[in-house]
């Protein structure tokens, strides 16, 4: 299943996506819609804005296969671009350098792992949803 993070670093899925063009033909608000699938509203318009700026009509929409709607929108996956695997991070080590010192915190650790893996990284909001996995 292909997944979207949102700034918050909470994903959303490509029937969530599916789910907030319906809904959007059927005519409900963005308010009501953000509700419905659980998300901001900004979310909603963001991807209500890439729909139209695709140019996708909704009989396209229910045609393509999840990886086909991600292009047509232009949603990177967290594997990065063709399918890259991204680098490894060692939360233990975080888990450890967090706990040993007061001036550690999660922006250092991620500048420390980019520069270590200056060509495939994870993002910032991804490292900070995962540390406590």
């Amino acid at each position: 299943m292909h997944r979207k993070s949102n700034r918050q670093g909470k994903a959303i899925t490509m029937r969530k996506i599916r789910e907030i063009y319906r809904l959007n033909r059927l005519g409900f608000s963005n308010k009501e819609i953000a509700r419905s699938v659980r998300c901001a509203s900004a979310t909603v318009r963001k991807f209500l804005n890439l729909f139209e700026e695709s140019g996708l009509s909704m009989s396209n929409l229910e045609s393509l296969s999840d990886t086909e709607l991600q292009s047509a929108l232009g949603i990177k996956t967290s594997r990065g671009p063709a399918g890259k695997q991204m680098a490894s991070v060692d939360f233990s080590h975080a888990h450890w350098e967090l706990s040993r010192s007061k001036a550690m915190n999660l922006q250092l650790l991620w500048e420390e792992y980019t520069q270590e893996n200056p060509d495939n990284h994870y993002g910032y909001s991804w490292f900070c949803g995962q540390k406590s996995r």
